[in-house]
């Protein structure tokens, strides 16, 4: 992994973690988040990690309330992914057709891209 180091020297900006609505995290995702924290430093998905949930079209069939609001109602190795990660998630329908809304879902993640490096200090390559 000496190799991804390189790459991201001084460049490192933000770390998503796509996960599908639905699916079970299971240890091999919680065994990267460990690899994850014991190369980039412990609070790296705390300072620059976004959960970023897929298949929002199923999401949305399937759960009543609002993304946020069942993001609050989560237990279990989620909880603790969205905690790891600051709170910092997203829904994204990967399906839908509609250039608006698939726009708008860049939007939200690229603002919050913006936020992470905002509120962070990075060194920078000169």
């Amino acid at each position: 992994m000496p190799w991804v180091l390189e790459k991201c020297a001084n460049d490192f900006r933000v770390t998503l973690v796509v996960l599908k609505f639905g699916d079970s995290i299971t240890n091999e995702v919680i065994n990267l988040v460990d690899v994850l924290k014991a190369t980039f430093g412990r609070n790296t998905l705390k300072e620059s990690g976004v959960l970023v949930l897929t298949r929002g079209d199923i999401f949305k069939k399937s759960v009543r309330e609002s993304f946020s609001d069942w993001l609050q109602v989560q237990d279990g190795h989620l909880k603790e992914l969205m905690a790891a990660c600051n709170g910092r998630a997203l829904l994204f329908d990967n399906i839908l057709k509609d250039t608006d809304v698939q726009g708008e879902q860049l939007q939200n993640l690229m603002n919050m891209v913006d936020e992470i490096i905002l509120d962070h200090t990075f060194v920078l390559k000169s």
